[in-house]
Parts: C-alpha cells; sequence; structure tokens
C-alpha cells in the first residue's frame, strides 16, 4: 500500500510539474506573440515608408527620363523656330521675301535702295517725289543713246509723283535671260509690274503704267527700254 501511494504521490507531482511547465510555455509564447503583434503598427508603418520611399525613386526615375525627353524636344522646336526665322528674313536675290502687292502712300515713300523689284520702285518713286532727276537716274537704267527718251520720261513721273496720292502695286511677271517668264525672281534678268497711281483718274478706269525693271548688278533699276 505504501508504494501503491508512493507511486500516485510521485504520478501527481509528474503532472503537476508537466502543466506548470505547459502554462508557463504558453504564458511566454503568448507574451511573445503580444510583442510581436505591438511591433504589427511599427512594420507597418516601415513597410508604407519603405514603399512610399520605392514609389518616389520610381517616379524620379521615371521624371528624369521625361524631363529628358523633354528638353531634348524643346531643344529640337528651338532650332526649328531658328530655322523658320532665317527662312523668313532671308532675302534672295530677286525676291521680295515674299512677292506679295505693294500699297505705298505718297508721303512714305523712301529711298530703299535696289536689292529688290520692290525696293527699287518704291525708290524711283521717291526720287520723282522729290524731283530729284540725278537720284531718278541712278535708280534707272538709260542706254547709251536714250538721254532724250529718258527725260522725257523723267517729267512724266515728276508729274504723276505730284499729283497722286500714292501707288498700288500688284504682282511682278519675271523673265528669263533666254526671254521666258518665271516664277523664281533669283533666275530672272527682268520683271513687270502694274503701278496704279491712287487719286488719279476714276474707281473704273485709274490711271497706270507698266513699270518694267532690270536687275543691273546686284539692283533693280526702272528700264523701260
Amino acid at each position: 500500500m505504501v508504494l501503491v501511494g508512493g507511486m500516485v504521490v510521485l504520478v501527481s507531482c509528474f503532472i503537476s510539474m508537466t502543466t506548470w511547465r505547459t502554462s508557463r510555455d504558453l504564458r511566454n509564447e503568448l507574451a511573445s506573440l503580444r510583442e510581436a503583434l505591438a511591433e504589427v503598427p511599427q512594420l507597418k508603418e516601415q513597410i508604407a515608408k519603405l514603399s512610399q520611399s520605392q514609389q518616389e525613386q520610381v517616379d524620379l526615375a521615371r521624371s528624369g527620363v521625361d524631363h529628358t525627353e523633354l528638353m531634348r524636344l524643346r531643344g529640337e522646336i528651338g532650332l526649328l523656330k531658328q530655322l523658320m526665322e532665317r527662312a523668313n528674313s532671308r532675302v534672295l536675290p530677286g525676291w521680295s521675301a515674299p512677292d506679295q502687292p505693294l500699297n505705298l502712300p505718297r508721303e512714305g515713300w523712301t529711298n530703299a535702295g535696289s536689292s529688290t523689284w520692290a525696293a527699287g520702285v518704291q525708290s524711283f518713286m521717291w526720287a520723282a517725289r522729290e524731283n530729284n532727276y540725278s537720284e531718278l537716274k541712278e535708280m534707272s537704267w538709260v542706254p547709251p543713246n536714250g538721254e532724250a527718251e529718258f527725260q522725257k520720261e523723267a517729267g512724266k513721273f515728276f508729274s504723276l509723283a505730284a499729283q497722286c496720292r500714292g501707288i498700288k502695286v500688284g504682282l511682278p511677271r519675271y523673265t528669263r535671260p533666254d526671254g521666258h517668264e518665271t516664277l523664281n525672281g533669283d533666275l530672272a534678268i527682268s520683271a513687270t509690274v502694274e503701278v496704279i497711281f491712287d487719286g488719279l483718274g476714276d474707281e473704273e478706269s485709274p490711271r497706270w503704267v507698266q513699270f518694267k525693271l532690270r536687275r543691273i548688278d546686284n539692283g533693280w533699276k526702272y528700264a523701260r527700254w
């Protein structure tokens, strides 16, 4: 009996010890879980920060690519604008960049030189308005035996310039050295335009003349002959 009683006590102690250890282990595991759960918000925050940082890096890299592409496109656009400005400002010999009808009030006539047909017309009419025979002749091509004829022409234009309010000039008809017409003034040796004298004649029959210019060296000069 004593032996049996001892065995019962021993088993009871073993069970109690095992139960205590199991309870202790469970409490430890529960405490560990609680600690892990307490760290979850911090982990979520760290994960969110990491994700945001990675997204910012991706956006930054993409922005760098977009910025580089944008700068390249801007450079190309700027180059195209420069080329267009150069093309629009470049005046080829014989061109009025571009050819277009002219409406020139009398008081606005100036000595514009003779680099284009339009400049040649205006400079000729300026000299006529000023009654300046030498300048008028300078803006004209006069053959060696054409002085007398030119004096008559000068008198006619002196009168027209004094009476009109201005001139309206049509588009030129260019002629090449071989006598054929061309649209390219750079290939032309002469140009013919119709000049209407504003204020002379009437609306249905205005006073006008056929104004012929000839390319002399690098300039355009009046040449009736």
